[in-house]
């Protein structure tokens, strides 16, 4: 995995805000007996066009409703040393791109509202001192915000390691192959799994939807940090997302490790489909745009009002 861009410095402060942003973890979720995410997958046959079409068959399933989230996050570089993973639960709204997730951190709890262009986090009180006063609420623009993408060049890509749209969007527009990882069972539900090619420049190009506008800024990180001459060379860069899918044609299970983001292996399970997401932003007054913080002190409106449909 490339190291994140912008020197020491610029990794530091990427870090901190991270931190501050959002964190993951894991609920409930379970792949035979076990919750560590897996080492050494290997395909067990080689790559089938059959494999391929219900894999991409998969996505429209899964991204036409709504879903309970869980995740596992391993060895994460941004977050710190601690080999310890950041744990969570909550809930996406597939159709719109909005997501709320109740977070567990060493500071404390954390609840992270995530839209198709902001992200809201209301800080624990043991990270409150990073705030100014009376403000409770951090937020960020994942789009068209220069400040963020000057000093915290790893953004978007960090913050949509945690979103089952980004790799569910990369398969839907990049995938070209898919080989069996065979049967198992995701919390009870029999599943088959598989092992997917997604090549990031034709998910680039394929890129629609609600979300497009910062899953591309996501994956054009992740292509430079595989390298930057490939990346615009036209022929494009491919890396794998596990998935497993259930009776119904669903992707219940989704496992990636985004290049660049530091955010090590990230596991997110699906789950009670069709659940009601009320995904709000928090009141303006509470809220201080992440702009304020950066070095430059630049301020942008994005800050609290208009969540972007979250």
């Amino acid at each position: 995995m490339a190291r994140p861009r912008g020197g020491p410095r610029g990794r530091q402060r990427s870090a901190a805000i991270l931190t501050l942003v959002l964190a993951v973890g894991l609920a409930g979720c379970g792949v035979t007996a076990s919750n560590a995410p897996p080492t050494g997958i290997k395909a067990e046959g080689p790559a089938t066009a059959h494999d391929l079409r219900v894999v991409v068959a998969g996505v429209p399933k899964t991204v036409g409703t709504t879903a309970a989230v869980s995740y596992l996050l391993a060895g994460a570089s941004v977050l710190g040393t601690s080999p310890k993973p950041v744990v969570g639960s909550g809930a996406f709204d597939l159709r719109r791109g909005v997501g709320e997730a109740s977070l567990q951190q060493p500071s404390g709890d954390e609840l992270v509202v995530l839209g198709p262009a902001v992200v809201f986090s209301r800080v624990p009180k043991g990270a409150g001192a990073a705030l100014p006063k009376g403000k409770t609420w951090l937020s960020a623009s994942l789009t068209g915000s220069e400040s963020v993408s000057t000093n915290f060049p790893q953004f978007d890509v960090q913050v949509e390691a945690f979103n089952p749209l980004l790799y569910l969007d990369e398969v839907a527009w990049g995938a070209t192959a898919a080989a069996p990882l065979g049967s198992g069972s995701v919390d009870g539900t029999p599943v088959h799994g598989y092992v997917v090619t997604t090549n990031l420049t034709k998910a680039l190009h394929g890129a629609t939807g609600p979300s497009a506008s910062s899953m591309s800024l996501a994956i054009r990180s992740e292509l430079t940090s595989l390298g930057p001459a490939q990346a615009s060379s036209g022929g494009g860069l491919s890396v794998p997302v596990l998935v497993w899918v259930d009776g119904a044609g669903r992707i219940v299970m989704l496992q990636g490790s985004p290049p660049g983001a530091g955010v090590g292996t990230t596991r997110i399970t699906l789950s009670d489909f069709g659940i009601t997401v009320r995904a709000k932003p928090p009141r303006i007054s509470k809220v201080v745009d992440i702009a304020q913080l950066t070095p430059s002190g630049e301020r942008e409106n994005n800050g609290g009002g208009d969540a972007d449909g979250a």
